[in-house]
């Protein structure tokens, strides 16, 4: 379900223009909505619990 989860979301998300510029596109913004998404779903509180919630599951 994973693979066909992430399809899903870059189907829908995948053409989103990113306002970011210069070393803010690091990360692709469909990895950045992806760590969101997933995120919220676990329960987090905010930026940065998501930017933990991210960290942790880096690997």
């Amino acid at each position: 379900m994973g693979k066909k989860l992430l399809a899903s979301i870059e189907h829908h998300f995948g053409n989103l223009a990113t306002p970011r510029t210069g070393n803010a596109k690091q990360h692709k913004l469909l990895d950045i909505l992806v760590i969101a998404i997933r995120a919220v779903i676990c329960g987090t509180d905010g930026w940065n619990e998501i930017e933990l919630f991210g960290k942790k599951k880096k690997k």
